[in-house]
Order: C-alpha cells, then sequence, then structure tokens
C-alpha cells in the first residue's frame, strides 16, 4: 500500500471500530436500563430496532452517492453525525426519545460499511488482507461496545455510555475534516484484483443475485448473536458469573475479541484460494458450531460461541471479495449498499424475532434453531455459486473519488 495512503485508511479503520461500536452499546446498556420507566427486556429490546434498520437501509443511499459525489465527505458525515446522535441519545428522557436518538446512531452510522469498503478494496493490491486488518478494528468496536458499555452503565449510569463515546466520535470527525481540508486524506477508488481472471459477465450477474440472497440470512446470524449474546451469558451462566450488566458485557467483549483474528484469517485465505470455496465451508461448519451452543449450559459456553462468531465475521471478509469480484468499481459503493441493506437492514428483523422467541419461551432454544437454518441455507447458496471465470482480467476502470 502506497505511504501516501496509510492515513486515510487509518481513519477508515477506526471508522470501522466507530460503525461497530455505536451499533451494539445498546444491547448491554438494556440490561442497566431494565425497570427504568416501568419497562422489561422483552419491551426495551425493541426499541432499537428502527436505529438497526435504517443502520442497513441507509447503506443503499450512502452508496449511490459515493459512486456519484464525494466519499470522503461521507465520512466526515459519518463521524460528526455518529457522535452527535450519540450525544442525544445519552440525553434522552423518556422511551420515544431514547429510540428516536438509536434511530439517528443508525441513520448515520450507515453510511460507513458501502462508501469505506467499496474504497478499501481497490486501495491495496492484497485486498484480502486490507479488509482483514479492517475487520479486526470492526471486531474491536463491536467486542469494545459490550465492554465500555458495561463499565460506563455500571460506574456512572446509562446516559454516559452513549455521551462518552459520542463525544470521542465528533472529535475524531472534525480531526479528519480538518485533515481533509489540508489535504491529508484521499479517497480515491481503482479496480479489483487485475492480476486475476474475471467472471463472465452473465456469471457475475448470476453470481451477485445468489450471494445477495445468502446474505440476508448471514446478517440474521450477525444481527441474532449481537444482541442475543449479553442475556444468553446472564441467563445461563448467571452462577458463575453474577447477573451484572458489566460481567456479561465483558464475556461478550472476550468473545468479539477473539473473533477480530478471524477477520485477519479469514483475508488472508480469500488472496490465496479462491473465495467461492472457503465461503460454504466456513458456513458448514459453523452449522455444527450453532448446534453445540445449542445444549451447552456452561463455562464452555463461552468458547462455542467465540468460535462460531469468529467463523462469521472471517467469512465477512470473503463475502467482501466475493462482491467485489462480481462488481465494476464504477457500481461497487451502490452495490455494497445493497448488501448492507441485506445484511444490516432487514436482517435488523432478528432483533424483534429475538425479543418474541425469548419472549415466549423465557429460553434462547429456539433463537439457535433459527441460526442453525440461516447457517445451512447459506452453505447451500455458497456450494452453488458459479464455478467458471474468464481467462483474461477485466481492463482497469478510472478511479472514482
Amino acid at each position: 500500500m502506497a505511504a501516501s495512503l496509510r492515513p486515510t485508511v487509518a481513519f477508515i479503520n477506526v471508522g470501522h471500530t466507530y460503525a461497530h461500536l455505536f451499533m451494539l452499546l445498546y444491547p448491554t446498556v438494556v440490561l442497566a436500563l431494565e425497570g427504568e420507566w416501568g419497562l422489561g427486556y422483552a419491551e426495551l429490546l425493541p426499541l432499537g430496532v428502527a436505529g438497526y434498520f435504517l443502520f442497513g437501509i441507509g447503506s443503499l443511499p450512502a452508496g449511490w452517492l459515493a459512486d456519484r459525489w464525494s466519499s470522503a465527505r461521507l465520512i466526515v458525515m459519518f463521524f460528526l453525525g455518529t457522535g452527535a446522535a450519540s450525544v442525544l441519545t445519552g440525553l434522552a428522557p423518556g422511551p420515544w426519545t431514547l429510540a428516536l436518538g438509536l434511530t439517528l446512531i443508525g441513520l448515520f452510522a450507515s453510511i460507513y460499511h458501502p462508501v469505506a469498503i467499496a474504497w478499501l478494496v481497490g486501495a491495496d493490491a492484497r485486498p484480502g488482507r486490507a479488509l482483514g486488518i479492517n475487520g479486526i478494528f470492526g471486531a474491536a468496536g463491536i467486542s469494545g461496545a459490550a465492554l465500555m458499555a458495561g463499565f460506563l452503565a455500571d460506574l456512572i449510569n446509562w446516559r454516559a455510555a452513549f455521551i462518552v463515546p459520542g463525544v470521542v466520535c465528533l472529535v475524531t470527525g472534525a480531526w479528519f475534516a480538518l485533515r481533509l481540508i489540508a489535504g491529508k486524506v484521499v479517497m480515491e477508488r481503482h479496480s479489483y484484483r487485475q492480476t486475476r481472471a474475471q467472471p463472465s459477465a452473465d456469471e457475475a450477474r448470476r453470481g451477485l443475485f445468489m450471494l445477495l440472497g445468502a446474505i440476508l440470512f448471514t446478517g440474521l446470524i450477525f444481527q441474532m448473536m449481537s444482541v442475543v449474546m449479553p442475556k444468553l451469558f446472564q441467563a445461563r451462566l448467571g452462577d458463575v458469573i453474577g447477573t451484572g450488566a458489566l460481567a456479561a458485557g465483558a464475556l461478550v467483549s472476550v468473545v468479539y475479541a477473539i473473533s477480530g483474528f478471524g477477520q485477519y484469517v479469514g483475508g488472508i485465505l480469500a488472496d490465496r484460494y479462491d473465495e467461492r470455496w472457503i465461503y460454504p465451508v466456513s458456513y458448514g461448519v459453523q452449522v455444527l458450531s450453532l448446534a453445540a451452543a445449542l445444549v451447552t449450559q456452561n463455562i464452555w459456553l463461552v468458547a462455542i460461541v467465540a468460535f462460531s462468531v469468529t467463523l462469521q465475521t472471517g467469512t465477512a471478509t470473503v463475502e467482501n471479495c466475493l462482491i467485489a469480484r462480481y462488481t465494476p468499481a464504477a457500481w461497487r459503493a451502490t452495490v455494497y449498499g445493497m448488501k448492507f441493506v441485506l445484511a444490516l437492514g432487514l436482517s435488523s428483523l432478528g432483533v424483534p424475532l429475538v425479543a418474541l422467541i425469548y419472549g415466549a419461551s423465557g429460553s434462547f432454544d429456539g433463537v439457535f434453531w433459527a441460526l442453525i437454518a440461516c447457517a445451512a441455507i447459506a452453505m447451500a447458496v455458497g456450494l452453488a455459486l458459479p464455478r467458471t471465470a474468464g481467462s483474461a482480467p477485466a481492463p482497469a476502470l478510472q478511479p472514482a473519488e
């Protein structure tokens, strides 16, 4: 990677941490909110649904704008908007204003993925490695969210869990904007893997259509596991870790800290081997790990869930490489927007689904059966992806800002 791109990559990687951190503060904060305003877990959790929905749905217009306007300016909007929305959430006087703040967080955070990932896959000759490193930063945000939220909620109150990181994000956005004005950060987009044979137009259309179908189900796995983990550990391991938000949040942080290595390994594998085989094999193993989690009621549950989440996050890197393989550079951000509409928007239906299943049964067994079904569908689609490819690389396209 050129030295001139490193400052930009640094901001992009930190942005990935923020995008996931802010979206996952609430599943842990909700543990401290139980009883507040006379509401329980099953009633409080759905207050974040609109935010999770917009986190995905907002990706499509963000990607469309990145292909036609300015990726760098959109990243400024991401930092400043997400930070301000988090501060407002921490100041919410009641459940409806809390829901509004969470919705705004989702809206501004939705800018990150289609804009940043579309730029990053063309910024390095080894896109899998670049995405893997970026994924480690994302995993840090996911793991840090539970730990930070639990720590601030237990030490101060639930409001601090939104206000403190919100102020940090605002400062980062101001810094990025100043560096952009000074010409120290630049975001130009280039074509993907010119050294590899490219799929034919028909294969690209079929492969992309099939992959987007699978992404709805892989997104459900991510959303459901993300929101269920704090309560799952509290419910099944309460005799060992206690019932406080900090202990459950700490275990979630451990899980996602471990999973960050999966991002890097997935990226390295995608640079060395055919992504179209890595994808279904990973989800086949995922089925087995989720089945093991279903029946585990002791401390081994943490290790099994950590393995499952590591598979999920590692395969996300492979998934992003597959999308770039099937998409021309000029439309890349728009297509990533379509991906995240499914992976983070429509799949947000997993949040009320978790609340519905848990509210009806008082356990998470039904949730795990739903997760197993999603992983099996993703495996089947991966096995059906087109396996042939053209004999020559596609011509390079002009960079797009």
